[in-house]
């Protein structure tokens, strides 16, 4: 009756054991299923970055060749600039001498008109 007692007790502590075990597996599968979940979701992010980074760096690099075209139109305008500055400098040069020239044209012809008067009086 004793042997049989302690083979109660025996298998009713191997059973308590059991259930725990049974009790911490059960929590460590659930635990290795959402940490499972979350690598897969991370691995989405991961490949979704990955997509993300190349259509930036694309984006980039279309910025880039607009920059070198824009720096390329602003130094021509630079130079077209220049050119017409020059241009007006010397159209403004030219008028100057132009206009000193028929001052003085206009100054001998009221010369002569006044020495035609003096004469006819």
């Amino acid at each position: 009756k004793e042997e049989v007692m302690q083979s109660y007790k025996e298998n009713a502590r191997i059973a308590q054991e059991l259930a725990a075990k049974v009790n911490e597996l059960t929590v460590l599968r659930e635990e290795q299923d959402k940490a499972t979940t979350e690598i897969d979701k991370l691995g989405l992010t991961v490949g979704e970055l990955g997509e993300r980074n190349k259509d930036l760096l694309t984006q980039l690099e279309d910025e880039k060749n607009s920059c070198r075209v824009l720096k390329v139109e602003l130094d021509t305008l630079i130079e077209e600039k220049q050119t017409v500055e020059s241009r007006l400098e010397g159209s403004q040069v030219e008028n100057r001498k132009l206009i000193e020239m028929l001052l003085e044209m206009k100054e001998k012809e009221a010369e002569r008109m006044n020495a035609a008067n003096d004469y006819y009086d």
